[in-house]
């Protein structure tokens, strides 16, 4: 945690010295619910996942082409820790980039749509608990949430900022997050979680004013869309494991600078 921290400092001083714009360094506390009603889940009792969530945030400087065509959006990276609750289940870190759609910008209150994706490492796995088996599958003392260490970490939201001054804004966050490792190691029932959040957020505003560029709309017209994918899947915790692939190619229309059919 320590490590991913002193990361964190050093991405946001070299964004003050090379990127010269605008930053954010958000803060939040989290508690979440568990979606899965299964017996997975239900043999802890009643838990609750808690941590905090961290954010290195970039508003759009309005000098890029994508920038434009997703109506200025902000980006960012994520860094969030999260207690699952029960010791069997362990603790997560979850790095990951993520993306922030404005739905309302006023001056007193902002709402954004968050899409995020990225790497969540577990602490406790079905392999780390001595003498299991898959005959222990049902046991009320297994993990079979996660099959391996590292898992795809997914995440959707609705941000909510109300600015209290220039630099400091008020936060909240009402989302959702899915874990698991899509099958590449069973056991993988993974964890899908609803969550709130509530924070602070302070931006630091550069000395270096750029003026924004305006970019001429792309062409609306037909292209092709070429889609690939290659993994691992394993149908038992006794079975081998082997590759799996995909392929999609598709004519696509785009309608405007943000959407296609």
């Amino acid at each position: 945690m320590r490590r991913f921290l002193v990361l964190l400092l050093m991405a946001v001083s070299f964004s003050n010295v090379a990127l010269a714009q605008n930053y954010s360094i958000k803060a939040y506390a989290v508690r979440g619910a568990y979606l899965d009603k299964n017996h997975h889940f239900t043999k802890f009792g009643g838990i609750y996942p808690t941590g905090v969530t961290l954010g290195l945030e970039f508003p759009s400087a309005q000098q890029k082409p994508w920038q434009s065509y997703l109506n200025n959006p902000t980006v960012g990276v994520g860094l969030s820790g999260y207690d699952f609750g029960n010791d069997i289940l362990g603790n997560c870190l979850a790095v990951y980039p993520y993306i922030l759609l404005d739905a309302i910008d006023t001056e007193y209150f902002q709402m954004r749509f968050k899409i995020a994706g990225g790497l969540g490492y577990v602490t406790e796995t079905w392999y780390t608990q001595e003498g299991e088996t898959s005959k222990e599958y049902y046991s009320d003392e297994s993990n079979t949430v996660f099959g391996s260490p590292f898992n795809i970490y997914l995440n959707a939201g609705v941000n909510l900022n109300v600015p209290v001054s220039k630099s400091l804004a008020f936060g909240a966050e009402f989302g959702y997050f899915h874990l698991s490792n899509g099958r590449t190691a069973m056991p993988n029932v993974g964890m899908n979680t609803i969550y709130g959040s509530v924070g602070l957020t302070t931006t630091i505003a550069s000395e270096t004013k750029k003026a924004p560029v305006n970019f001429p709309d792309l062409p609306y017209g037909w292209a092709l869309n070429v889609t690939g994918s290659a993994g691992t899947h394993q149908a038992w915790m006794d079975e081998a494991k082997y590759l799996i692939s995909t392929l999609h190619v598709g004519p696509v229309y785009h309608v405007n600078n943000w959407y296609a059919i």
